[in-house]
C-alpha cells in the first residue's frame, strides 16, 4: 500500500539512526484514523540486557526497566 510506505517513509525520517533504530522497507504498519505504528528494530547491547541501563541512562532508576532477576 501506497500509505503504509508514506508511514515507514516519515518513521525513518523521523526515528531512523544507522545501528539503533532501523525501519525494513517491509516494515509492519498499524494504521488508525489519526496515525500508525510502524514496526522497527532498535538495538539493545547485551551488557544492558544482562544488567539493566548504565547508571546516568535516562531509565536506570525506571522500575519498569531494572536488571532481570535472576
Amino acid at each position: 500500500m501506497k500509505r503504509d510506505e508514506r508511514y515507514r517513509s516519515c518513521a525513518r525520517e523521523m526515528y531512523q539512526e544507522e545501528g539503533q533504530i532501523e525501519v525494513d522497507a517491509d516494515a509492519r504498519v498499524s494504521a488508525s484514523g489519526d496515525g500508525a505504528y510502524v514496526q522497527a528494530w532498535v538495538w539493545v547491547p547485551s551488557a544492558e540486557a544482562d544488567h539493566g541501563p548504565a547508571p546516568g541512562h535516562p531509565r536506570a532508576n525506571s522500575p519498569a526497566h531494572s536488571a532481570p532477576s535472576r
